[in-house]
């Protein structure tokens, strides 16, 4: 039973997460990912963010989508830079 279980445990079924938490996952690392990088993250479109996406956290690409996920996070990452650009500073 023990070996079933070890071999459960390195198996295990994908959960696939719907479109919107998979945005506000993403959201939220690009808000992370941006105040470390902030030079990459204006650079190329995000293009370097959705690279760091698929090799460094690929789970949170594990949302509903059909196709290329590509121009799904770059929409979602455009607009969060846009909304963030748009909004007053505090000094």
């Amino acid at each position: 039973m023990k070996e079933w279980q070890s071999a459960y445990s390195v198996w295990r079924p994908r959960i696939v997460m719907k479109q919107e938490e998979g945005r506000q996952a993403v959201l939220s690392a690009y808000d992370s990912w941006a105040k470390k990088y902030p030079n990459q993250a204006s650079m190329m479109g995000g293009l370097l963010f959705f690279r760091y996406l698929q090799e460094e956290k690929p789970d949170l690409l594990d949302f509903r989508a059909a196709g290329n996920k590509w121009p799904i996070v770059h929409s979602w990452a455009s607009k969060s830079v846009a909304k963030l650009a748009s909004q007053p500073q505090h000094d």
